[in-house]
């Protein structure tokens, strides 16, 4: 009886263990970038600010998003770019996977289109959602700032675009 008790002991141990939820971290992996939106050949329509949105697992266990929601401010011009909420289909179809692995790291490429040049450095929030591998839920803020690198397009040589 006595070795009934010592094991059930061990059991509810190690059970315990692997209850301990994910645990996420965020950083943005190097610069923003603007690039420019041309048409017709030489036409500039705007830019596309860019960043690489790391999360990275510190308690080892996968986590899979249900949803990433992050804004796009333009802290030089003082102005919002946008906002965007993926949900874990669009996560699946755009990265091809939703999980974060246990004690590793994803980089969601996310971006957003603006009308003017943005003059930097862009402020990224937003939020994290999702369960870990034990289905325990996973939640994580963030508010980081990336400095941004202006890819300025060639001047127009005439073409379709007026001068």
């Amino acid at each position: 009886m006595k070795h009934l008790a010592i094991l059930a002991i061990v059991v509810a141990a190690s059970s315990g263990c692997g209850s301990d939820p994910g645990r996420l971290e965020s950083e943005v992996a190097g610069d923003a970038t603007a690039d420019p939106q041309i048409f017709h050949g030489n036409c500039l329509a705007g830019w596309v600010v860019s960043l690489d949105l790391q999360f990275n697992e510190t308690q080892g266990v996968d986590v899979a998003l249900d949803l990433l929601s992050y804004r796009l401010f333009d802290e030089g011009r003082e102005t919002v770019i946008g906002s965007e909420s993926l949900d874990a289909a669009t996560l699946e179809e755009r990265y091809d996977s939703r999980v974060i692995p246990a004690h590793g790291a994803r980089i969601f490429r996310i971006g957003l289109p603006s009308g003017a040049r943005p003059a930097g450095p862009i402020l990224v929030t937003g939020s994290a959602v999702g369960l870990d591998e034990n289905g325990n839920g996973v939640n994580l803020s963030f508010r980081l700032t990336a400095d941004l690198v202006v890819n300025d397009p060639e001047p127009s040589d005439g073409g379709a675009c007026p001068p």
